[in-house]
């Protein structure tokens, strides 16, 4: 017997507006790494060619990003 866990809440409906700034989804982060998963998060843009992008330099060496913390810049 499985159980299904939804560790996520989606906070938008089907063809609303939103804007810049305005939280999608929810998500109980600590909860999905307990429960095993990789919480490594991919950045995918599938228009990249109508984008410039610029990484921006972080301050650390290590491999974790801060929540809110900007992290490529695109134009």
């Amino acid at each position: 017997m499985s159980s299904k866990v939804n560790f996520f809440e989606c906070l938008v409906e089907v063809d609303q507006q939103v804007k810049t700034g305005d939280p999608l989804i929810k998500f109980d982060l600590e909860s999905i790494a307990a429960a095993g998963y990789d919480t490594t998060t991919p950045f995918i843009v599938m228009n990249s060619d109508e984008y410039e992008f610029n990484l921006i330099e972080q301050e650390h060496n290590n491999q974790e990003i801060e929540i809110g913390q900007p992290v490529i810049q695109m134009a």
